[in-house]
């Protein structure tokens, strides 16, 4: 296969059989026929995507991915890839007799789970469901008023939209109307009668297709929640009776007492349990006493494999570990077993202290891995019907490293500062992982200023592959190669492992440090080192080494907030939104070139914004040094923020300074 260099770059670029793929920021990335993949140059702001599918692994990569597996989650996967290959028709999910109201228990645990939209907001969203519009995940999709479109094929576009649509929380919204018996209800009460009948009538025939996005074990154990919800929820309203609402929803329960995905393992273990904890204290009768034990026992195994020490969830994401915080609630105030409530009562605790850490001043939390927004504050004020009071929900203060998770904090003024010395994920689940090691994500007062890329959704694209890339974080990148080895949705090989890992503190400040091993296959066995250092009233200072052999390209930056504007200046770049400044000092021993340029972020699922990335880049021997200062400045009263009329302490200095490197004492 022939190659070229680009006319842009030094990259090569492959024949007419290649795929070119662009990527948010304008990041071009060639596939070749023989699926590697290869980094071309950022070239700009690209706003049209293509969904590009991403390689098939060389023979090495998956070896490197499958040889961190379970036994238990090879022979699921076998399984399941089976019955969708051969599509059997025979899918395990036994017939069932007659289940109606008598089979109910009336001793239903009080079930209180935060809900972000009011009353008066549900109602506006009756006028989209009327018109058969349903709106999640930052985007709203027509499926149809009469004969709804459910998306039943497998999902090769729109994945986590479809797989939510199945989770029905729009079912326990329309009960909520219901229930509220407000002028609303009666058209709500049609809405569902009519959504909840067509999707049993098609969605859930005699015989299951595997492949249905609607009986993905994820998916039933989130759509049993919504189901008990909605049936509370409208207070067994009359006008809501479908005589094939129990049994369907006991069949799901069944079905998913088949099916618990020991392949995925992770959170998806955890989810399985809520299902069937919420399905067992629900129905009488000796078989959901079953699936209540067969929760017991799952959950108590897995908050013991996937809660550390630190309270830390082992998936190392913020968003993932709120959402394992909501299903660990569930399952203390489900089981019957007191022990078992108590401890995890206990577990829920441990992890709202860890959480309470990874909180920015605005109350969010950083985008580390995979997610969207994430603001737990409000699990801290409407849970304390579970406790004997509230969690303590206080911002602390000072500096404090979670060893296990791999995160070092800092909260002070004016800084807040999160420092990933940590593995992507845990070896036998990584798939929620990003290349991220030793990234930054930072406030300056109560705004957020340093940020990750986010997640946009988890569809076999290009935008996938840049979320997950290294190039989308506040790292370094050596040879236009990821820290850890990111192929498909989920899939990773190489895996970067931390290594020199230190953090001391005191009243006045913290100096963080680490390294990773995840360039050691390159020519020369190039690693890089990080070093943070914040002082409280002052600046924040981080020091990149590079050490190794021969010559490289390497790149690095930092990814602004929404908000913030750049220039570049002598010596680095001066950031500034509408009542702040900071001038970004650059330092290297060598000569390393400056730049500002447009990327696209991704706040939350579904949802794309652009914003500004400093950045630098340097082609040459190792090792390297690259020095980054934010400091401070004060904006000119009177003067407008938009001409950068700005005060500073230290004097302009022309171009990027050479072998300075001393700027902490």
């Amino acid at each position: 296969m022939k190659a070229a260099p680009c006319t842009e770059c030094e990259n090569r670029l492959f024949g007419k059989k290649a795929e070119l793929a662009r990527i948010p920021g304008g990041c071009y990335k060639v596939l070749p026929p023989n699926g590697v993949w290869s980094h071309g140059r950022f070239l700009g702001l690209e706003r049209e995507f293509e969904p590009t599918p991403m390689a098939h692994p060389t023979l090495p990569c998956l070896f490197r991915t499958l040889r961190h597996l379970r036994w238990s989650q090879v022979v699921a996967r076998l399984r399941r890839t089976a019955l969708r290959t051969l599509r059997l028709t025979d899918w395990p999910c036994p017939a069932i007799g007659s289940v109606d109201a008598r089979s109910v228990r009336d001793d239903f645990p009080r079930m209180v789970r935060p809900s972000s939209r009011s009353t008066e907001a549900l109602e506006r969203s009756l006028a989209q469901w009327s018109d058969g519009v349903f709106e999640h995940l930052g985007r709203a999709e027509s499926i149809g008023r009469h004969r709804p479109d459910w998306r039943l094929d497998d999902p090769k576009h729109d994945r986590l939209w479809t797989f939510t649509l199945h989770y029905h929380g729009w079912a326990h919204e329309m009960a909520r109307i219901v229930g509220s018996k407000g002028k609303h209800a009666d058209q709500a009460a049609l809405l569902l009668h009519a959504y909840l009948g067509d999707w049993m009538e098609r969605c859930a025939p005699r015989r299951i297709d595997p492949r249905s996005p609607a009986w993905n074990a994820y998916t039933v154990a989130s759509r049993i929640v919504s189901w008990i919800r909605a049936y509370h929820g409208a207070g067994a309203d009359p006008r809501l009776a479908l005589p094939s609402f129990l049994p369907c929803l006991w069949r799901q329960a069944r079905f998913l007492f088949h099916n618990i995905e020991w392949d995925l393992r992770a959170n998806h273990l955890i989810r399985d349990a809520v299902g069937l904890a919420w399905a067992g204290r629900f129905f009488e009768g000796n078989e959901p006493r079953r699936w209540q034990a067969r929760s017991d026992e799952l959950a108590a195994d897995q908050f013991r494999e996937q809660i550390l020490a630190d309270g830390s969830h082992f998936e190392r994401s913020p968003h993932y570990h709120v959402e394992v915080m909501r299903d660990c609630l569930d399952l203390a105030c489900l089981t019957e077993d007191h022990g078992l409530a108590t401890e995890w009562k206990r577990v829920w605790r441990a992890m709202a202290g860890y959480i309470a850490w990874l909180r920015h001043p605005d109350g969010s939390c950083p985008q580390f891995n995979d997610g969207g927004t994430c603001r737990p504050d409000g699990m801290h004020h409407d849970m304390p019907w579970a406790f004997e009071s509230s969690p303590d929900a206080r911002r602390p203060e000072g500096a404090r490293h979670f060893p296990r998770a791999g995160i070092v904090v800092w909260h002070g003024t004016p800084w807040t500062v999160f420092f990933d010395v940590g593995p992507i994920g845990p070896d036998c689940q990584p798939g929620h992982g990003h290349a991220d090691t030793l990234t930054v994500d930072a406030s300056y007062g109560t705004d957020r200023l340093l940020i990750d890329a986010g997640c946009h959704g988890y569809d076999n694209d290009a935008r996938r592959a840049f979320d997950r890339s290294t190039g989308a974080h506040n790292t370094v990148r050596i040879d236009g190669v990821d820290s850890s080895e990111m192929w498909g949705i989920f899939r990773v090989g190489r895996r970067a492992r931390p290594i020199n890992v230190g953090c001391d503190a005191d009243v006045a400040g913290m100096r963080a440090e680490g390294s990773h091993d995840g360039y050691d296959f390159l020519n020369g066995a190039p690693r890089h080192g990080r070093s943070v250092r914040v002082r409280n009233h002052g600046s924040l200072e981080i020091d990149d080494r590079i050490t190794g052999a021969g010559s490289h390209r390497i790149d690095g930056g930092w990814l602004l907030a929404p908000g913030w504007r750049a220039s570049a200046v002598p010596g680095g770049w001066d950031v500034m939104n509408d009542g702040q400044a900071i001038h970004v000092r650059l330092a290297s021993d060598q000569d390393i070139a400056p730049s500002v340029e447009r990327r696209s972020v991704h706040p939350d699922y579904g949802v794309e914004r652009t914003t500004c990335r400093l950045q630098w880049a340097y082609r040459g021997p190792l090792p390297l040094r690259v020095t980054t200062r934010f400091e401070p400045m004060a904006i000119r009263p009177g003067a407008n923020a938009e001409r950068a009329d700005m005060v500073w302490n230290e004097p302009q200095a022309g171009g990027v300074e050479r072998n300075p490197c001393t700027f902490s004492s």
